[in-house]
């Protein structure tokens, strides 16, 4: 038999040197303290040990008036030389006990957990130990004196002794244990009496049913041994869904607990886990659990389950093991105010393996019915007294998929709902807006309206003078010389589906042009009442948001504030047509600080093919169908001329993609200060219409350039361009 627990020469060198210390009866001249461990060296930090395994000590002390080594209980002494792999408890030295005065001792440890080797050395002189710690730093220890006038270290080495890993894993379903397994035993279910089983031979596995589509959660329960780490072997027809997941465990294969969804009928076996401790080698270990289970899926019959919301609270819930009663005086009783809605989700899991198979039915009392995940009753209608509705009922169908069988569940929804009114303060709420809608009964007509939005439902409107007096609509327009006039309403109307909206119509045209503003004063004659009889409170004259009044341009980039990084100095957005004549630049610029200049030395420098061009590109800047035939659009941009430039005209712009309203444009403006410019036009065609998206287009024509010499510089700046639908009034 080979002995691997030999005393090394460091020891039997120490021994030489201690000799007969302890035999000396005069009092040495000094004294020292030191140790020596076959783990930790001259430290007595780190040191580890497994269960059933041993660890020397040596007391290298000298001028030692007394020397004890003391064990925690559940440790023993055993002989100095003991094999390694074997049972050591038959190598224990029963007649020490846990205390002995040897100056070497061999401990075996039988405990996990710290375990404490303690020694109590008495001096003839006062020493001091300087060791190492846990953190590499110096490790002092100094003697006290004792009344006996000896001076004691009393000093315990502790050794983190870890068990044997024993690995155990639990099976859930819905709160429910379908199994679980330790290295010896399998408990089914809610059995606390183990079976004993053979890992190796799978013949005599238990079989176990798990619902096919629904979540079976498998937990690592593993604590004795102090595993560090796991790996999973899950049945190949389980498609994982969720993990717990943290900065130690990223992936699921390594997490304490993952979510499985069985997805076919296959008899399979459980899996396994490998759990492992890794570091110190001293004691690395590992140890592979099988789960010896065959598990069997089974598609559970279907079980509906849903919510119901109440302004997003939930006022119902309806699990899968609830069955509401038919019983009408049991039921949950709510409120709702009139036009309120319940929202009703389905939730259902149970007996759902792929939604591809299953249909919904919400069966509503009112008649109605919906066939989503998510669906909607409303009630428009006041209940009084102990009147009250009932909502109506959820059917899950699932149907027959190969060997997954049809199943069918449905539920009543219990609830009883009163629907009343409660008076509330009704106000304005929001902007004012026109709008133009067109009219689909015939084309080319449209219906211009202004729109009032209130905070509550309103009752319709049964006095139209009364209405319309109690409005104040006054329409101006500087540009075409209207002053504020006061414009007769045709009509004051609730609309029909949205109850909180009121419809203004005049009996004259406005246009988007305009300068609108809307006042109320009819509160004290309750000329408007919400569904509560409340009056809608008088508000002051407001300007109201016309209808598409908007640059259909990204500001940035038609005010050239963004540089193409591929192509400097040209402009983001825009195409120049293999010319170097129109550049984005910063010396001038109307908003921020950029625009767009033009500049050659002569007219020699224009484009001799016909023009130099600069084109909005439809990737950047696209228009898309932004106008029809016929509508009426205004361009507005800012041109600034230089004195020294003569040249008066030769620059136009123009729709393309299809090419429509050219324009010509005159430079003959006032020189050195930015000037807007404005060109109101009628769109040619509808844009979109062409192959490729239509653009915009600045262009000098060689050819058509009027002003000045052929030898004059041309020099001009033009920025923030805005294209927008424009009603220009008569």
């Amino acid at each position: 038999m080979k002995l691997i627990n030999k005393i090394s020469l460091m020891f039997i060198t120490a021994l030489v040197l201690i000799g007969c210390s302890n035999d000396i009866e005069e009092k040495p001249a000094w004294s020292d303290v030191s140790w020596y461990t076959e783990s930790g060296g001259f430290a007595h930090y780190n040191l580890m040990r497994r269960t059933g395994e041993a660890m020397s000590f040596m007391d290298l002390s000298q001028g030692v008036y007394s020397h004890e080594w003391v064990l925690d209980s559940g440790n023993y002494f055993i002989e100095s030389e003991y094999p390694r792999g074997e049972d050591l408890t038959k190598y224990i030295i029963p007649e020490l006990d846990r205390s002995t005065t040897n100056t070497t001792i061999n401990v075996l440890f039988t405990e996990s957990g710290p375990q404490g080797v303690r020694l109590n050395n008495a001096f003839y002189h006062p020493v001091k130990y300087i060791g190492l710690g846990s953190d590499n730093s110096a490790d002092t220890i100094e003697s006290y004196l004792r009344e006996d006038g000896m001076w004691v270290i009393d000093t315990t080495f502790y050794v983190d002794v870890f068990a044997e890993l024993q690995p155990v894993v639990q099976i859930e379903n819905a709160g429910d244990v379908i199994a679980k397994i330790t290295q010896d035993l399998l408990y089914i279910g809610d059995d606390t009496v183990g079976i004993p089983y053979d890992a190796t031979d799978n013949s005599t596995w238990k079989e176990v049913n798990v619902p096919l589509g629904e979540e079976v959660i498998y937990k690592d329960l593993t604590t004795i041994g102090r595993p560090e780490t796991r790996t999973w072997t899950f049945p190949d027809n389980a498609q994982i869904i969720d993990f717990y997941y943290d900065e130690a465990y990223t992936e699921a294969e390594t997490s304490s607990e993952v979510t499985l969804k069985f997805v076919s009928t296959k008899r399979v076996s459980a899996g396994a886990i490998l759990s492992e401790r890794l570091k110190p080698d001293v004691i690395a270990e590992s140890s592979n659990l099988r789960l010896p289970l065959y598990l069997v899926p089974q598609a559970a019959d279907v079980e509906a389950s849903y919510v119901v919301y109440h302004n997003d609270v939930a006022v119902l819930t309806i699990n899968e093991k609830d069955i509401p009663s038919d019983d009408q005086t049991t039921w949950q009783e709510i409120e709702v105010e009139k036009g309120d809605q319940l929202k009703l989700v389905d939730m259902t899991t149970k007996g759902v393996v792929d939604y591809s198979t299953i249909q919904r039915d919400w069966a509503f009392d009112d008649g109605t019915s919906s066939s989503d995940s998510v669906a909607y009753a409303v009630y428009n209608t006041l209940t009084s007294g102990e009147e009250y509705f009932t909502v109506g009922s959820f059917t899950i169908n699932r149907d027959k998929d190969g060997s997954i069988p049809a199943s069918k569940s449905s539920k009543l929804i219990p609830l009883k709902v009163k629907v009343q009114l409660e008076s509330r303060p009704t106000f304005k709420e929001g902007e004012i807006i026109a709008e133009r809608n067109e009219l689909t009964e015939t084309s080319g007509t449209y219906d211009k309206v202004i729109a009032v939005y209130v905070s509550e439902n309103l009752q319709d409107i049964t006095d139209q003078t009364l209405a319309k007096n109690s409005f104040t609509v006054m329409v101006s327009n500087a540009e075409s010389g209207l002053a504020s006039t006061s414009f007769q309403i045709e009509e004051v109307k609730v609309n029909e589906t949205d109850r909180k909206r009121v419809e203004i119509r005049l009996t004259e045209e406005f246009y988007n042009s305009d300068e609108i503003t809307v006042a109320y004063n009819g509160e004290s004659n309750a000329a408007i009442q919400s569904e509560a009889g409340v009056s809608l409170e008088n508000f002051a004259e407001e300007n109201i948001v016309l209808y598409r009044k908007q640059n259909v341009f990204n500001t940035d980039l038609a005010g050239f504030e963004v540089g193409n990084e591929r192509v400097a100095p040209f402009a983001d957005g825009w195409f120049n047509q293999k010319v170097t004549t129109w550049l984005r630049n910063d010396t001038q610029a109307h908003t921020g600080t950029h625009s767009l200049r033009f500049f050659a030395a002569n007219q020699a420098e224009l484009n001799n093919a016909g023009r130099d061009r600069i084109q909005s590109t439809d990737s950047h800047l696209p228009l898309g169908t932004s106008f029809k035939k016929g509508d009426q659009v205004r361009v507005k941009y800012y041109l600034y001329v230089p004195s020294a430039t003569l040249m008066t005209d030769g620059l136009t712009l123009q729709f393309q993609n299809p090419n429509m309203n050219l324009t010509p444009i005159s430079t003959d403006i006032t020189k050195d200060q930015w000037v807007e410019q404005t060109v109101d036009m009628v769109i040619g065609s509808d844009f979109g219409s062409a192959a490729k998206g239509t653009t915009f287009t600045f262009a000098l024509v060689k050819a058509s350039v009027e002003g000045g010499e052929t030898s004059d510089a041309i020099e001009f700046f033009i920025d923030d361009i805005s294209i927008e639908y424009y009603e220009v009034r008569p």
